[in-house]
């Protein structure tokens, strides 16, 4: 499977501990089918708002609650022949994390949550290009949670707050929804049902990253962000690069 991921996004400051702020972004995703029997690529924007709070000595919090429009683009081989398809779809999320941090020295250190929802709805579609093979599939509607528990840790290579920052963490993840009938059938021909499995997995993640400011033109304070992600589990594999540039003004 990959994806790729663009977005922006601003946020205010209410005050020393809370801030506001919206995000909007495009993503593109393409995942083969087992035995090079096709593959499925989606895209779509996005667009959410979120909040964020410390508390305690080092607690803090943030929630976020979105909606994302995607079409998907299947492609499907049959006997010898393609089989296209083309639908619309959209998915409402949310999510909350938190974490708590210590401090000993130049580490900073402490367990993490988190727990997402997401609902999806998918229109239905004919497909074309193979004949009599063409498949009919019906609407589509799956909700399913992600839940994640682990440890992150900070350190400063230097004194000061503009010092370079290593940051890495590590969390078990899980993530639950119910299996379902989609309403399937030769186009022209009675619908059945094809069963699907829900989104039901474990796996682990591993996170490296490192930031560093690159100068403060005109009074705003700029950093970079760079840093890898992995996704490890018995029946899933992922690994993404992420480049940010951050402006605080």
């Amino acid at each position: 499977m990959e994806t790729k991921t663009g977005l922006a996004g601003i946020e205010k400051r209410l005050d020393s501990t809370r801030s506001v702020g919206v995000i909007a972004g495009y993503s593109d995703a393409t995942a083969d089918i087992d035995s090079t029997r096709g593959e499925v690529d989606g895209s779509g924007f996005f667009l959410a708002a979120f909040g964020r709070t410390a508390f305690g000595e080092g607690g803090a919090a943030q929630a976020m609650i979105g909606f994302q429009d995607l079409s998907f683009d299947t492609t499907r081989n049959v006997m010898g022949q393609t089989a296209l398809g083309s639908t619309d779809g959209s998915q409402l999320f949310a999510l909350v994390e938190g974490e708590y941090m210590f401090d000993k020295g130049g580490f900073r250190f402490g367990p993490t949550g988190s727990f997402e929802m997401y609902d999806m709805s998918i229109d239905a579609f004919d497909e074309t290009g193979a004949g009599a093979w063409n498949l009919s599939v019906g609407d589509q509607d799956a909700s399913f949670i992600v839940m994640s528990l682990g440890m992150r840790g900070e350190y400063k290579l230097a004194d000061g707050d503009r010092a370079p920052l290593l940051s890495g963490a590590v969390s078990y993840n899980r993530s639950s929804g119910s299996d379902r009938l989609a309403s399937t059938g030769f186009v022209g021909l009675p619908f059945g049902g094809t069963p699907v499995d829900g989104m039901d997995m474990d796996w682990v993640s591993l996170e490296l990253g490192v930031s560093a400011h690159i100068g403060r033109p005109g009074g705003k304070e700029t950093r970079v962000n760079a840093g890898y992600v992995g996704n490890f589990g018995s029946d899933y594999e992922g690994h993404a690069v992420q480049l940010s540039l951050s402006i605080q003004f």
